[in-house]
């Protein structure tokens, strides 16, 4: 009975996860953290400019998710003019298939901003979405940082 009984959750388990994957629409809890090398020209602590690349992880809260476990490889530019930042960029998420996630990122508030996702290749093909986020920065080291970002991702497959 025990064995019948194992078998029966990992099936579950495995439909369940199959409905997940294949969902046309919804939203996902996202967590991406990344680390970053940047180039500065610091005119003054009020006025500067830099670019970075960044590559890092996406996880999806609960695991296993939609999403879940892609490798994040993302460019962009900020800018700090009067003391207020501006960010925008691109980040390419990229799963355990090859398939990828395109999303433009804008941030005009210290820790807030949003994504808008752009394209997708393979599963992902026709894909569109958004996703507000917050960032928590981590200590700063010489030429990079770390950062991770968290929001709800709303998407939209064609069908």
């Amino acid at each position: 009975m025990d064995r019948v009984m194992r078998v029966t959750l990992v099936l579950a388990g495995a439909i369940n996860g199959s409905a997940v994957a294949l969902a046309k629409s919804g939203e996902v809890y996202i967590v991406q953290c990344t680390g970053s090398e940047v180039q500065t020209v610091e005119t003054s602590p009020q006025l500067s400019f830099n670019v970075g690349k960044a590559w890092g992880t996406v996880r999806t809260e609960p695991a296993g998710g939609l999403f879940d476990m892609m490798t994040s490889h993302c460019l962009g530019a900020g800018r700090v003019a009067d003391g207020k930042p501006s960010v925008w960029g691109h980040c390419e998420w990229t799963d355990k298939d090859g398939d990828k996630v395109l999303m433009h990122y804008v941030r005009v508030d210290p820790v807030a901003g949003n994504y808008t996702v752009v394209a997708g290749t393979g599963k992902y093909s026709g894909i569109r979405g958004t996703r507000d986020y917050k960032i928590t920065p981590f200590p700063a080291v010489p030429g990079g940082r770390a950062v991770c970002d968290e929001g709800k991702l709303r998407y939209a497959l064609p069908d």
